[in-house]
């Protein structure tokens, strides 16, 4: 007879009527009692024990079964008490990615045809946007150093490239101050004009004119201003004598306009903390017109009454080959620090211009800066935005008089007032949120706006103002002639205590005593800083009014507000008022955080990084 093979001991050997190892008369299961045990080996019993259920246990019980304690061999996903599948709480390393004690039965396998795609779904959101942006440096700065590496004739071809990539608009780099030094090493710092494409007027009034002027090279833009001041009121056309002049009257303010030799000396000085303080416009050049006509079509684009003879035709309209050719840069980028050249700078303004006698070369100078994209001032924003001064108003304050006091005794303005604070604004639909290092803590606040204080030609600045009147106090620069040519600056105002020659601390709370008197702001913290304000001390003329104040550098805080210094310690308590009582608060359009800036003052440059989407 064939020995069937017994899988409990896997071996081949007679069944015989009792095992060996069982007693006699034990029934087998499913075997009832009363049903005996065949022993007459002719007898066919061995097919019903093959078909007997009980054999079914014993073919699930292999040699391979786990065992209690044995773990070496045990099946990947088996468990003793557990689903068949489920994965063992302390095996990790057989364990197929993505899956889960409590997860779904169905996981991937670790070489399923889906692997990749399951990887990249079951990654976290924010370590994917951390490793973009990771890469996305990467590449930025790599870049930037095979640009420094290269050669001067390959940094040509480079350049332009990084900066369509990584500063398409070129006026939010410049203004923010990413990657600055490309952009002006690329255009040659903004001292010619060979890549001029195009210019517009964008304000024309008393003071004279302003052109934003279009750079273009090799496909890629950027942009300036180029400021052009009108002749001085004294000056009637008429006495003149030229053909010119006749009949052309030109308005002009109570002071005349700047000067725009003073104005670029201002300009360069204030170019040493453009890294620091981040509140000033960047100065580039000085330019002179050497060709009368050129003139003569600038001068037809500001604000006057002409005469017939002034009356605009093709002849005289301005165009760009105009300010190419016949508006040339100066080389006194140095002139700070060369008194020879300053003196011969400043001596050159009072000459004759294009051998007119009373028309000086003060007037024909340009002055070209840093162009700021779709500003506002003050004074349109709180004239036509309902409750600016709620949400932002004291937060740009602060930013105004952070700079000022951290140039205290070293630059005063004189002249600052609602429309020479320009509001930028570089993202629509977001905030910069600022952390201001102070001496002794940190003031953190949101802001959609960075604030740029413009027009330095009545500013006083640390020695050289006084060095400015010691060059003109000659018989060329003096009387007439200085006012034919713009300078004043030996006139100082007394009666509103405008001094070019000695800083002012307290003249710079102008602009809050205007914005007490004519804006009258509701909110709270607010109010309370601007009451404390003492302005329009010792002015005796009531046409004066809001012009000046005497100087008191002696401290008044915290009950009043005597200088800038009084006025940045206020407003930095306002700042922290209005951040304990969660005053900080924006519109909801501006309420993704963009940037970050943190400044540090006169410690070292202030740090601006975009928060990526």
């Amino acid at each position: 007879m064939r020995k069937p093979y017994d899988y409990a001991q896997g071996l081949f050997q007679p069944i015989t009527p009792h095992h060996k190892n069982e007693p006699n008369n034990q029934p087998r299961p499913n075997e009832t009692n009363n049903q005996p045990v065949e022993t007459n080996l002719n007898v066919p019993t061995i097919q019903p024990r093959l078909n007997v259920p009980t054999i079914q246990p014993r073919l699930n019980e292999t040699k391979n079964k786990p065992r209690l304690n044995e773990t070496k061999n045990k099946p990947l996903g088996t468990s003793l008490n557990g689903p068949m599948n489920k994965p063992r709480l302390n095996e990790t390393k057989n364990k197929p990615l993505g899956t889960s004690l409590n997860g779904p039965k169905n996981q991937p396998r670790l070489n399923g045809t889906k692997n990749k795609n399951h990887l990249k779904t079951q990654q976290s959101y924010f370590n994917r946007m951390f490793t973009r942006k990771l890469n996305k440096i990467s590449e930025e700065n790599k870049q930037r150093s095979n640009i420094n590496k290269a050669s001067n004739q390959n940094k040509n071809q480079l350049i332009p490239k990084f900066l369509s990539k990584f500063c398409p608009d070129s006026s939010e780099c410049l203004m923010i101050g990413k990657h600055q030094d490309l952009a002006s090493q690329f255009f040659e710092g903004f001292r010619k004009l060979t890549y001029l494409k195009q210019y517009e007027i964008i304000n024309s009034g008393a003071n004279g004119t302003i052109f934003k002027i279009k750079f273009f090279k090799k496909d890629y833009t950027s942009y300036g201003v180029i400021k052009i001041a009108a002749p001085f009121k004294r000056i009637t056309f008429n006495s003149i004598k030229h053909e010119f002049f006749e009949g052309v009257k030109i308005k002009q303010p109570l002071f005349g306009p700047d000067n725009m030799i003073y104005e670029y000396l201002v300009g360069l000085y204030l170019n040493r903390y453009k890294s620091l303080l981040p509140n000033f416009l960047e100065t580039y050049q000085l330019l002179e017109f050497n060709d009368f006509n050129t003139y003569k079509k600038v001068v037809l684009q500001m604000k006057k009454t002409p005469s017939n003879k002034m009356k605009k035709t093709p002849s005289n309209e301005l165009n760009v080959d105009d300010l190419k050719q016949n508006l040339l840069p100066l080389d006194y980028e140095t002139v700070l620090d060369d008194s020879v050249k300053l003196q011969s700078l400043l001596s050159s303004g009072c000459k004759p211009a294009f051998g007119i006698d009373k028309f000086k070369k003060g007037y024909t100078y340009a002055l070209m800066t840093q162009y700021v994209k779709n500003p506002v001032t003050i004074r349109e924003i709180l004239s036509n935005v309902k409750g600016f001064a709620n949400y932002h108003l004291i937060y740009i304050l602060f930013q105004i008089y952070f700079s000022l006091s951290q140039l205290n005794e070293k630059f005063v303005h004189h002249d600052l007032h609602d429309e020479n604070i320009l509001l930028y604004q570089p993202y629509p639909d977001g905030y910069i949120e600022y952390i201001y290092h102070l001496d002794n803590k940190v003031i953190q606040f949101k802001s959609p706006y960075i604030v740029k204080i413009i027009d330095y030609g009545r500013s006083f600045m640390e020695k050289y103002s006084k060095e400015v009147k010691k060059y003109i106090s000659t018989a060329e620069c003096t009387g007439n002639n200085a006012a034919y040519s713009g300078y004043n600056l030996q006139n100082s105002y007394e009666s509103v205590y405008m001094d070019y020659n000695s800083p002012n601390v307290s003249h710079d709370l102008r602009l809050l005593d205007m914005i007490r008197s004519i804006y009258k702001p509701k909110e709270l913290i607010i109010n309370s800083i601007l009451s404390k304000v003492i302005y329009n001390q010792e002015i005796k003329d009531k046409s004066d009014m809001g012009m000046g104040t005497s100087p008191n550098p002696i401290t008044g805080y915290p009950n009043t507000i005597n200088n800038v210094i009084d006025a940045f310690k206020s407003l930095t308590d306002g700042v922290q008022s209005s951040l304990d009582k969660n005053y900080n608060t924006i519109p909801s359009k501006y309420r993704t955080k963009r940037a970050e800036m943190r400044v540090y003052g006169l410690h070292k440059p202030y740090e601006f990084k975009e928060v990526k989407k």
